[in-house]
């Protein structure tokens, strides 16, 4: 089972033998690991902080975190800078806070996002929409009096299986997105049923009929 105790023992187990590019390049390597150490140090600091001041060690943590990713799978230039996300704090509630992507290749957020295949925000979105749009936070809803904000959808990615007992139609194939597409299913409809040959359905009847 993982626990963050587990989970952070089998990160720390990379700095011994970093993957991608650190494992190559002198430069990177030493970047990796001391960054994964320090994402290591500043979240157990933020597990033992009240919630006062957990959220500073927990940004520095992934920060760090961030840098490490860069130095092994980002391409040159890989040392990040800047945060890489601006916000504007003049809302009313704080779910309409808007958060603002700078997209410079070498800031914090854009290049992680960047080192691991994954899109960026194409621009300003409020704190209340990336809130419902985290998967992680499906069941933590926004307070009431904060607003409406349309919930994240699920899509289970992974390998499409024919259910047990189905006609051997169903095929069995793997489902992928990158999340600006409308995903279509992509197993088979099984057969329509065939009717029996007119010869024995004439039998049928006329035995019936007589």
């Amino acid at each position: 089972m993982l626990t963050r105790l587990t989970g952070w023992r089998d990160i720390r187990a990379l700095r011994a033998a970093p993957p991608g590019e650190a494992a190559r390049d002198s430069e990177r390597k030493k970047t990796f690991v001391a960054a994964l150490r320090q994402a290591e140090e500043l979240a157990e600091a933020a597990s033992s902080a009240s919630y006062a001041t957990k959220a500073l060690p927990l940004f520095y943590s992934l920060s760090q975190a961030g840098r490490a990713i860069a130095a092994a799978h980002l391409s040159d230039p890989w040392r990040l800078r800047w945060h890489g996300l601006s916000v504007r704090e003049d809302a009313e509630q704080i779910l309409d806070t808007i958060v603002s992507p700078a997209s410079r290749a070498q800031d914090s957020y854009q290049g992680t996002a960047t080192a691991i295949g994954s899109p960026g925000l194409s621009g300003p979105t409020s704190l209340g929409a990336l809130w419902t749009a985290n998967p992680d936070l499906l069941e933590v809803s926004p307070p009431a009096t904060a607003g409406q904000w349309p919930p994240a959808i699920t899509i289970p990615l992974g390998t499409l299986k024919p259910p047990p007992g189905s006609d051997p139609g169903y095929g069995t194939s793997a489902v992928s997105t990158d999340g600006t597409v409308p995903l279509r299913s992509t197993s088979r409809q099984p057969p329509e049923p065939r009717s029996p040959p007119p010869s024995v359905a004439t039998r049928r009847f006329e035995r019936h009929s007589v």
